[in-house]
């Protein structure tokens, strides 16, 4: 049997532990439904380490749903207050062998970092043998003005729409080729899976 070939495209996942996910693989049986979830801001994950630019904590949820869920996320930050303090600035990764060289760089300008309170991820992975959704959601309890002003928030509401696919969408045997990408992209990898078609790969586009 051939062994299906899955591509996702700009699918991010981070390689460590996450003390919060929730799987949405026991819920088949309901088509749509609406996840909520409440946190506070110190379930930090980790920090983020972009060179020039502040050094500010985040929080990761993964969330999992079968393949072929349509999703939509909209997160809530709560409790919002300003602060002052001092914050690091990331440096750049350092080669090996050049561990004690001081190295010059530029704190980089910005308005507001993040710019957002949250961002997130959807990719397609596998797990016990099957094609999984895994959404990933950034939280930034921290962020920092151009000025130094520190908003913080307190607490975040996280509000999933979900709408869990009535069948399998996917059977290993039917294609030689998955191919999972943004849906504006859609129409462009149309192209390249005809042109897999014509040279008798047999290709799926499913779009998150």
């Amino acid at each position: 049997m051939k062994r299906l070939v899955a591509i996702a495209i700009l699918f991010v996942l981070l390689q460590t532990s996450f003390a919060g996910y929730e799987s949405m693989k026991d819920k088949e049986s309901i088509n749509s439904s609406e996840l909520m979830e409440e946190l506070e801001s110190n379930e930090i994950t980790g920090y983020l380490m972009k060179a020039g630019y502040p050094i500010l904590p985040y929080i990761a949820r993964i969330y999992e749903f079968p393949a072929g869920a349509k999703i939509n996320v909209i997160v809530k930050a709560k409790n919002i207050e300003k602060r002052i303090g001092d914050v690091k600035i990331a440096p750049p990764p350092r080669a090996d062998g050049f561990e004690n060289v001081e190295l010059k760089y530029e704190t980089a300008e910005f308005e507001i970092y993040p710019e957002k309170w949250y961002d997130y991820n959807i990719g397609i992975g596998r797990k016990n043998g099957e094609l999984t959704t895994i959404l990933t959601v950034y939280l930034y309890p921290d962020r920092i003005t151009k000025d130094g002003v520190i908003m913080h928030a307190d607490d975040f509401e996280i509000n999933i729409d979900y709408e869990l696919p009535s069948e399998t969408v996917i059977k290993a045997d039917e294609y030689d080729l998955l191919i999972i990408c943004p849906q504006e992209w859609e129409n462009e990898i149309e192209s390249f899976a005809q042109h897999k078609e014509n040279h008798g790969v047999r290709t799926l586009v499913e779009t998150v």
